[in-house]
């Protein structure tokens, strides 16, 4: 959607297969909005960019992987420009996060992922010092989504309590 509303676009990630993914789903676009569009592999903690760069930093089901989101935001505040937006969208940590779980794409196995639970107030105080202010904040639950999860075992627990939170979405400007 960013793209073909014309904006240009920078994705990271640390995993070479989630950009050659994000890069898939480009290939149907015109070729003058994929030029609007990279993907860069690296550590969200340690981003090899430059200062005040973005308007605006998305932080999509990044922040439960991440055990020191302190470095994580010091990056994104470095990069946004004056008054820049951060939002984040991200596991609720009152989901149960039970099924966790990635498949491993050589052996088909099922891999534990490292989710670390923190609820939204822990992550305020990490921003408002680095000069964050918070802006809005939703919770999610699977009733409020358009998306609905297949019926299988591993969501009998999750659709039970559809109206538990599950996700959140948080904006934050830059103010200093």
């Amino acid at each position: 959607d960013l793209i073909r509303r014309g904006n240009e676009v920078c994705g990271v990630d640390c995993a070479s297969r989630m950009i050659a993914q994000f890069r898939g789903k480009l290939s149907g676009l015109p070729a003058a909005s994929r030029k609007r569009m990279e993907f860069l592999r690296g550590d969200a903690e340690n981003l090899l960019l430059g200062r005040r760069l973005f308007d605006a930093c998305l932080i999509v089901r990044t922040l439960s992987h991440i055990k020191n989101t302190g470095k994580l935001f010091a990056e994104v505040y470095r990069v946004l420009r004056p008054k820049g937006v951060m939002v984040i969208a991200d596991l609720h940590h009152k989901h149960s996060y039970k099924y966790t779980v990635l498949k491993d794409p050589h052996s088909e196995r099922r891999v534990p992922v490292i989710t670390y639970k923190r609820d939204l107030r822990d992550y305020g105080k990490i921003l408002k010092k680095l000069g964050f202010k918070r802006e809005s904040y939703k919770k999610l639950a699977y009733s409020d989504l358009r998306w609905q999860p297949r019926r299988g075992d591993e969501f009998k627990s999750i659709m039970a309590n559809s109206d538990k939170p599950i996700f959140f979405v948080a904006k934050f400007s830059k103010v200093k």
